[in-house]
């Protein structure tokens, strides 16, 4: 069944929806979120009483502007139409990528020029659909576009494991190695940068320059900030924090900032792009992409999962 504006005025639209509906996603799994954006109210009116469900969440803007502020949110879906008074849909997309936005984009347009669809698929656009649309379908679109993300997001969860596995037996040979006795201390305590003798060493569990690193990741950008404030210089810093953890340095950094974010995205309502901040990073953006490939799961779906499992215990 294909829906125009005016079919949101009747009450026969209540039927097919709650067909729909049946067939659905179950209401338990994190909910889709979907940022539309379009310069007509009446639209966006319509398009969030098609599209809210218990799965999918909406939330709408009414102009490109808008949108590129909004988007910092971190959206599974952008449905942005392709005419807007300040600037196209494509316009807006382009500026979407500029800032680091890697919401999947769907263009709405009421043009049937091949032409646009064309433009929108060289852009990078993730998908599109003309005015009137079936709900079935841009919903199946929806729902498409989500899964393929969650995969990409169990793949990315799935190569941080390896990584981590790989990391955590590379230490244990390495601890086996010193138990037996194989390696030159004193090579090992010039490679961490670490000249003093007896007493004055300090362990992998100790080190002063990893406990800094963990206090005060968030006002950290460099290593050369470790090293002005241990008095040490930088390749000293990458050795020890190689040597006592197994990480580089901007692994640890990020892992010492996401632990204070994961904190503030389960306890607290502070907006994601705050939180990006609180914790030292540039862009709400850059955020996004370190918590997801760390974690396997978006800040805004970690904040979701967290809520939800308070709410059962």
């Amino acid at each position: 069944m294909i829906y125009t504006f005016s079919t949101l005025l009747h009450s026969e639209m209540e039927t097919p929806m709650t067909r729909l509906s049946d067939v659905l996603s179950e209401p338990e799994s994190t909910p889709i979120s979907v940022l539309a954006v379009d310069n007509d109210i009446l639209y966006l009116q319509y398009f969030q009483s098609v599209f809210q469900r218990p799965h999918i969440h909406i939330d709408t803007v009414t102009s490109g502007e808008a949108a590129l502020e909004r988007a910092q949110e971190g959206y599974d879906i952008i449905c942005m139409d392709v005419l807007m008074p300040d600037m196209s849909g494509l316009e807006c997309f382009e500026k979407l990528r500029q800032q680091g936005c890697d919401s999947a984009v769907i263009i709405v347009t009421g043009s049937r020029s091949l032409q646009i669809a064309v433009d929108a698929m060289k852009l990078g656009v993730s998908d599109f659909v003309t005015k009137p649309f079936e709900v079935e379908t841009l919903m199946g679109k929806i729902e498409a576009l989500a899964q393929a993300e969650e995969r990409e997001e169990e793949g990315q969860a799935n190569s941080e494991r390896r990584k981590r596995q790989e990391r955590r037996g590379q230490e244990r040979r390495a601890g086996d190695r010193r138990t037996s006795g194989v390696g030159d201390r004193r090579a090992k305590e010039r490679r961490a940068g670490d000249r003093r003798s007896g007493p004055e060493r300090r362990t992998r569990h100790d080190d002063p320059v990893i406990t800094y690193i963990r206090q005060n990741a968030s006002a950290i950008s460099s290593r050369r900030d470790v090293a002005a404030a241990m008095e040490l210089n930088v390749d000293q810093i990458s050795t020890r924090v190689q040597v006592s953890t197994g990480q580089s340095f901007r692994q640890l950094l990020n892992e010492s900032r996401l632990e204070t974010a994961s904190r503030l995205l389960k306890d607290t309502d502070i907006e994601i792009a705050r939180i990006a901040e609180k914790t030292g990073f540039a862009t709400v953006q850059h955020f996004s992409r370190v918590f997801s490939t760390i974690n396997g799961v978006s800040p805004r779906k970690f904040r979701q999962k967290s809520r939800r499992k308070d709410l059962t215990t």
